[in-house]
């Protein structure tokens, strides 16, 4: 039998995502060798969602949902994983296939570089070049300091960048090392950079070291203000919080992050918009065993409603979370312009448990049975009275079943791995 994830890898080669959005009803048109089109995540004017039918993989510039097929399908219908790969079953069975590539496949950011550089070391001397052009710019630093992140101790603790396409003067004209930089995104398929006009942040691993960039243009009409790297968001942002610390803060974007950060909250880290929970933000966290993890998401809908599932979520790896309430309409970046350090710090560091998502007005609530249960392939739920578990397995099974046990009782949380 194959192993689940090439199982589910095949699936999703068999799905056309930009044919799956477009069947949810969102116009997709081709723009150099993406496709642009309004996000069907948030409100919309300016097409920010990016679609790269050769990667198979989605990005919005505005919310920063992002991921494969399989993702858009839980985004869209908000389902959780099971039900969305049912769906996605569904799809693949009426859907038209793939179109088969003309040729070779290029080659994508996770294959072998040219020449058997490594993505780390490359990337690393990238960064650090960066990292000298934000020191002699004016331009970028003055950026961060008109949104309340003119620290240096911030700057050199995070080794923030700045691109100004002066790395092009340094690389040769051909050979490996340029065509590395493009198969990696760091370079376009022009050859030009494709985060300038960026200030820059490294995203690390703790093994795999330097994994990628988060670009911010300074430009306040720039169309697409947020970058990465192509391919999947990978690194996180001080990982090294999350094996220290007893208690993280999570922020919805890298300079929510950093204005905790001159708040004197120190021990932080960020999503990538509330679309999704980072795979290696979500694996360190149960790697490292971080005990609680407090969510400082914007103060939105969308911030609401990631803080309740990725607490959710983490709730299964016995991690406690907390979040902070943000008055409406604010993110922590705002609050740090308009408060002070010192404020800003007094009102983002009031975390409190998270409770169980308020019923909305005029939402009639049916009664609930005694006694329930439900299963899916990933475990089960049992509700008795007014106690809900939910278990969810754990593998690989070797003598003994493993699993994580989270229950609710109204607004209490309580988890068991």
């Amino acid at each position: 039998m194959a192993p689940v994830s090439t199982e589910l890898a095949e699936l999703k080669s068999r799905v056309y995502l930009a044919e799956l959005i477009r069947r949810s009803g969102v116009e997709l048109k081709a723009v150099g060798k993406n496709l642009l089109g309004r996000c069907p995540f948030h409100p919309d004017e300016t097409a920010s969602l990016c679609v790269n039918p050769e990667e198979q993989l989605f990005n919005c510039f505005g919310c920063e949902a992002g991921g494969d097929a399989l993702k858009f399908i839980q985004l869209k219908e908000k389902v959780e994983f099971p039900k969305a790969v049912e769906r996605l079953k569904e799809w693949a069975l009426q859907a038209p296939q793939p179109p088969k590539p003309n040729g070779k496949k290029a080659p994508g950011p996770q294959d072998p570089l040219p020449g058997n550089l490594s993505r780390a070391d490359l990337l690393g001397r990238v960064a650090e070049r960066y990292n000298l052009r934000f020191r002699e710019c004016p331009d970028a630093q003055q950026y961060l300091t008109s949104r309340g992140l003119g620290s240096k101790e911030l700057w050199e603790a995070f080794r923030v960048g700045y691109v100004d396409g002066s790395l092009l003067d340094s690389l040769p004209k051909n050979g490996p090392t340029r065509d590395a930089l493009v198969q990696l995104g760091v370079l376009n398929s022009k050859g030009r950079e494709h985060f300038l006009g960026c200030v820059v942040v490294p995203l690390e691993h703790p093994e795999e070291g330097l994994l990628g960039f988060y670009g911010r243009k300074i430009d306040p009409q720039a169309s697409f203000p947020h970058l990465y790297v192509s391919g999947p968001k990978r690194g996180v942002l001080h990982w090294q919080s999350l094996k220290q610390a007893k208690r993280v803060f999570v922020a919805e974007s890298v300079l929510d992050a950093f204005s905790l950060w001159v708040a004197g909250i120190r021990d932080v880290t960020c999503l990538y918009g509330a679309g999704g929970l980072p795979v290696d933000l979500e694996n360190l966290l149960g790697r490292f065993s971080t005990p609680e993890v407090v969510f400082c998401l914007d103060g939105d809908r969308a911030g609401q409603d990631a803080t309740q599932r990725f607490a959710e979520l983490l709730s299964q790896r016995g991690i406690r979370c907390l979040s902070v309430a943000l008055p409406t309409g604010k993110d922590p970046n705002q609050l740090l312009q308009e408060l002070g350090p010192e404020e800003a710090r007094n009102r983002l560091g009031r975390a409190r448990p998270i409770t169980a998502a308020p019923v909305e007005k005029g939402a009639e609530k049916c009664p609930e049975p005694e006694e329930s249960t439900e299963s899916n392939a990933e475990g089960f739920t049992l509700r008795q009275a007014d106690v809900h578990y939910r278990m969810t397995m754990r593998g690989h099974f070797v003598g003994q079943l493993r699993g994580a046990l989270v229950a609710t009782r109204g607004t209490q949380i309580y988890s068991e791995k």
